[in-house]
């Protein structure tokens, strides 16, 4: 059991010339169990028991967007995905102790974006205790606190919230900071320090899942250091490199790297440290229970990597962005589909490389069709068939200085129009609003909104939404 202790020194007595204390008993908050498993749809008690202190007590429960949910020994609540409780006792000398408490939900998949999580303007979050984990969406995420050794220097590891809006960084005060002073399209982000070996945890499904992927940038502190010093450590000379590793914690063999900054190439324009979000695609673990990170790069001295072990992330388990771009052409052998008017390219002389990424869900202008075969060729596709009003769809990648955009390409083929160049905007079909306590309507509710909208082709897409 969980237990926070709170110490309560009486006042001191004075009485014929000599000192007596009295020491009231701990005040303690304790719950029976840190984490309480339902399946979606069904309730949850929660239960604290306190101790010690000075009687009577009391208690309000509070949920991790800082909402009171309840004021008795025990309580019932329903979130739509994991969230995190916690109690916090009050006894009548005005002393505190607090208890934590998580629920895991297992049902559906919800991203991560941490806006369901409340934090104070310009605030960040690195933990209650030394060992404490919080929630958002389908996952856990662990963070620590320790004592340097031999010191009283404290500092804190693995992951913290942040919603600091400055992209500066001029001390170690400033490494809440995210490079674009923010998340990817919202206020709440997560710092990653992963020197600690916590996990970023499933909880939707105790068998694990198939994580999609993340938004990921450099922090202010990592991007400056790399940039132009940060007055340990200088700028990354040519031929540096930072990658940050995600791997299975069950299997560290099964693992994706990315690079932040990668200054290896032989054109110094393809050189980059980056400093926008990113996609970091993670489907290729499959499905995991529980994922770390690691950091390897070319700055290392006795103690290890030189450069800051830090990482920001957005939108865990959601959607990479996509344009959809449609080409209509006719049956044929090795019919030619030009790829760099599809992208947002720059022209500094650096490399553009493209990948025909997968297969994407089907869109229903036309019965799809596997006997369309496609070839990337360079910085074309060779689409080769014998069919005729039939379609297929796939996704396409173009990367420029660690920069990669996604084009979802549907080709049609058809004998009758065969246009060269048509572009087709999806149809909405359903838009459903998730407020933080994961509850689905019409229509937006008041304050954080995640907007599912789903298309006709059968695609969805899944955006933060704040409304006041």
């Amino acid at each position: 059991m969980r237990k926070q202790r709170l110490f309560l020194t009486l006042a001191c007595l004075l009485a014929a010339g000599s000192v007596a204390s009295v020491m009231a008993d701990d005040l303690t908050a304790t719950v029976a169990s840190d984490v309480v498993t339902i399946n979606a749809g069904q309730s949850a008690t929660l239960a604290v028991t306190p101790a010690g202190g000075t009687a009577p007590y009391a208690i309000e429960w509070r949920d991790q967007m800082n909402q009171v949910v309840g004021d008795a020994a025990s309580i019932d609540v329903t979130p739509g995905y994991t969230f995190g409780y916690k109690a916090i006792v009050t006894d009548a000398a005005g002393q505190q102790a607090v208890a934590k408490v998580g629920v895991i939900v297992r049902g559906e998949a919800v991203m991560a974006t941490f806006e369901d999580n409340y934090l104070p303007e310009e605030s960040f979050f690195n933990g209650d205790n030394d060992d404490d984990t919080w929630y958002s969406g389908s996952y856990a995420f662990n963070v620590g606190n320790a004592i340097w050794p031999g010191s009283t220097i404290s500092f804190w590891y693995d992951y913290a919230l942040s919603n600091q809006t400055s992209a500066a960084y001029a001390s170690l005060s400033d490494e809440y900071h995210s490079v674009t002073g923010g998340g990817y399209k919202s206020s709440n982000f997560v710092i990653g320090y992963p020197v600690g070996g916590g996990t970023i945890s499933v909880t939707h499904n105790e068998d694990g899942d198939v994580i999609s992927g993340f938004y990921i940038t450099n922090t202010a502190y990592a991007y400056t250091s790399m940039a132009q010093g940060d007055g340990w450590n200088p700028a990354l000379p040519a031929g540096g490199w930072l990658k940050v590793t995600a791997a299975d914690a069950d299997d560290s063999s099964n693992s994706v790297d990315f690079y932040l900054a990668d200054l290896r190439a032989d054109n110094p324009a393809d050189h980059y440290i980056v400093n926008d979000w990113e996609w970091f695609d993670l489907s290729p673990l499959g499905k995991v229970k529980e994922i770390i990170f690691s950091f390897d790069g070319s700055d290392k001295g006795e103690w290890g990597l030189n450069t800051p072990s830090y990482f920001a992330m957005d939108n865990l388990g959601g959607q990479r962005e996509m344009t959809q771009v449609t080409r209509i052409i006719k049956p044929g052998e090795n019919k030619k589909i030009q790829l760099a008017p599809m992208f947002s390219l720059l022209s500094d002389g650096s490399t553009v490389t493209y990948n025909l990424e997968a297969n994407a869900p089907q869109a229903a202008h036309y019965p799809a069709s596997d006997a369309i075969n496609v070839t990337l060729d360079g910085d074309r596709l060779l689409v080769s068939t014998d069919e005729d009003m039939v379609q297929r769809t796939v996704v396409v990648s173009a990367n420029q200085k660690g920069h990669t955009q996604f084009v979802e390409l549907t080709i049609g083929i058809d004998s009758v129009t065969g246009l060269d160049t048509v572009t087709q905007a999806k149809t909405v079909a359903t838009v459903t609003y998730l407020n933080a306590a994961g509850q689905q309507a019409a229509t937006p509710f008041d304050g954080f909104n995640i907007v599912v909208t789903r298309y006709t082709d059968g695609t969805t897409s899944a955006v933060k939404q704040i409304n006041k």
